[in-house]
């Protein structure tokens, strides 16, 4: 009975559109430096809000993708 919980639990979960670098950088399975390296060569894409730098979830995804 739990694990139907939590397979609804996940269905209904939002994904985010912008992640902060560090849990970008563990999405893609990379260190932080690296991570930062591929957003300021634009390989993945970012944006400044309010101060704070962002990723794209879906470069990220992409980058997975094209490896």
């Amino acid at each position: 009975m739990g694990e139907i919980f939590v397979k609804q639990q996940k269905e209904n979960e939002v994904e985010p559109i912008f992640v902060r670098p560090k849990r970008g950088a563990k999405m893609a399975d990379m260190g932080l430096t690296k991570f930062y390296d591929l957003m300021n060569r634009g390989v993945i894409k970012s944006r400044k809000v309010h101060g704070m730098r962002l990723a794209e979830v879906a470069s990220i995804k992409a980058l997975g993708a094209a490896e």
